[in-house]
């Protein structure tokens, strides 16, 4: 759909962009990790990573769910 979460709670793309250049600010090099579903459509995964690059955070990461195991409410595997 689009929706954007942190830590479970969901942000607009400009709240999103404020969280993150504080984070950019404070943590220098902080990673982050976005995961989307197979459904979500790929401008929704290019506007993440447009604004980590508004905010200079470049050590981004994808994580996906194993197939079959998207609704298991497992964390995250990182991607290879």
């Amino acid at each position: 759909e689009g929706k954007i979460f942190v830590n479970s709670a969901e942000l607009s793309p400009l709240r999103l962009q404020g969280v993150l250049e504080r984070v950019a600010r404070t943590f220098k090099g902080q990673p982050v990790i976005i995961r989307a579903d197979r459904a979500t459509d790929y401008e929704s995964v290019v506007g993440v990573l447009d604004i980590c690059r508004m905010v200079d955070i470049y050590n981004v990461s994808f994580a996906t769910l194993p197939a079959g195991d998207e609704d298991s409410g497992e964390g995250p595997v990182p991607a290879p």
